[in-house]
């Protein structure tokens, strides 16, 4: 998928300019759980891609934004279905009914449930576990180019 890759390690990485800073943010080096693999001192190991947060020690992965409402049995549903994938993405959930999001009522009180990936729409009513993958996929791909 992606070819022979090389990753340094760095401790920091300071920069002036926001274009730089924010293509720092993507710096990979994290597990990317599909199929890529990584020689180390002679041993392979799966690899996970991931972008870095370089104000944190914390990973900062994509975010899926799911648009629901309590009850959601149906958003409830979709979250199962996409589990083996949650652990890829920061899930965040939007609640249309509170106060603050009339918003995203108008837009979606008769869709729920309406998941948007990296503030962009990827599907609503049933989730796709592969048009998920595919989102996933190309965040980390995009990250490589530049």
């Amino acid at each position: 998928m992606f070819g022979a890759i090389t990753v340094r390690f760095v401790n920091s990485v300071r920069s002036t300019s926001d274009s730089a800073s924010s293509s720092l943010k993507k710096i990979i080096c994290l597990a990317f759980p599909t199929n890529m693999r990584c020689q180390f001192n002679n041993t392979e190991m799966p690899v996970r891609l991931m972008s870095h947060d370089s104000n944190s020690d914390r990973p900062v992965l994509p975010v899926l934004t799911l648009y629901t409402k309590d009850p959601c049995p149906l958003c409830d549903e979709a979250l199962e279905v996409l589990k083996p994938l949650l652990n890829q993405v920061a899930l965040e959930k939007v609640d249309i009914t509170k106060p603050g999001n009339e918003q995203w009522w108008k837009a979606y009180k008769y869709d729920i449930p309406v998941f948007h990936f990296e503030g962009k729409f990827l599907m609503k009513h049933r989730a796709n576990v592969d048009l998920l993958r595919k989102a996933i996929d190309t965040f980390y791909e995009d990250c490589f180019r530049d």
